[in-house]
């Protein structure tokens, strides 16, 4: 399967919270969007300490990638989660 390189990141938190309000701020204005979530968890058992896993107070990232076409207004938007 091939894939246009066409989606730039608009949005990065740790906060999953903050992702979903994000998302359905997205949702809400039509903007079609992609999500990305990279798992901490997984990456710290790959080398890093045991403490340092889920308990260590590790996060997952949680990105939103959108068309370069909506960037500018998905960026708008998204400056007004909170």
């Amino acid at each position: 399967m091939f894939f246009k390189n066409n989606r730039q990141e608009v949005y990065v938190t740790m906060d999953q919270e903050l992702f979903m309000k994000a998302r359905d701020t997205l949702s809400r204005e039509g903007i079609d969007y992609k999500t990305e979530i990279v798992n901490n968890n997984i990456r710290t058992g790959m080398g890093g300490s045991a403490a340092a896993g889920r308990g260590g107070g590790q996060k997952d990232i949680y990105r939103i990638l959108v068309d370069k076409t909506d960037r500018e207004k998905a960026e708008y938007l998204l400056r007004q989660v909170k």
